[in-house]
């Protein structure tokens, strides 16, 4: 016989992946998503500039396959940013994260932690806390990129980007269904 795997139906979750890459040199940032919820946003002068918006729903996501056909829709959006000595930090974060925090307060909450500790880490994790304490239903995923020092001139600014010896990023498990992720660069 037939076996029941679950009274409330299919399930109907999705996915969705960002990719960031910022140019070695400091030009430039590159950024590809596909799916819906993972969201970048740049911090430039305490202004919110939206990197990314939501890809087409159809990829994971069954209401819309039962209206239409996948083809082509798994093929990732794609965005080339320059940067300028007055971008602060990229804000990565996941469809939990964005479902309880607007991206200006998120910003906010994030440029306060960096103004006052100088640590990406410590910032990241500032905004997971703020998200799980809106009591976010869906997984919280954070990576705060710091992409010019708080102070010197534009043209000390273009020479520091982030080196790979500044990296840290910690994944902690907060349930068996319930994943947080906090990362800093």
């Amino acid at each position: 016989g037939a076996s029941v795997v679950s009274d409330e139906g299919p399930d109907t979750s999705g996915t969705a992946g960002l990719v960031f890459l910022l140019h070695r040199g400091g030009s430039s940032m590159h950024l590809a998503w596909v799916g819906s919820g993972c969201r970048a946003v740049l911090c430039r002068r305490g202004k919110v500039v939206s990197l990314t918006h939501d890809h087409c729903g159809s990829f994971g996501d069954f209401d819309e396959l039962s209206r239409r056909k996948l083809a082509g829709s798994a093929k990732p959006a794609l965005k080339s940013e320059p940067l300028r000595p007055d971008d602060e930090f990229v804000l990565l974060g996941s469809r939990g994260t964005w479902a309880v925090l607007p991206p200006d307060e998120a910003v906010r909450i994030v440029r306060h932690q960096l103004q006052a500790y100088d640590d990406t880490r410590m910032a990241a994790e500032a905004l997971v806390q703020a998200a799980l304490r809106r009591k976010a239903a869906a997984d919280v995923s954070v990576v705060v990129v710091r992409l010019f020092p708080r102070r010197g001139s534009p043209k000390e600014a273009a020479a520091s980007l982030p080196h790979a010896a500044n990296v840290s990023f910690v994944r902690m498990p907060t349930s068996h269904n319930f994943v947080r992720v906090v990362g800093g660069f």
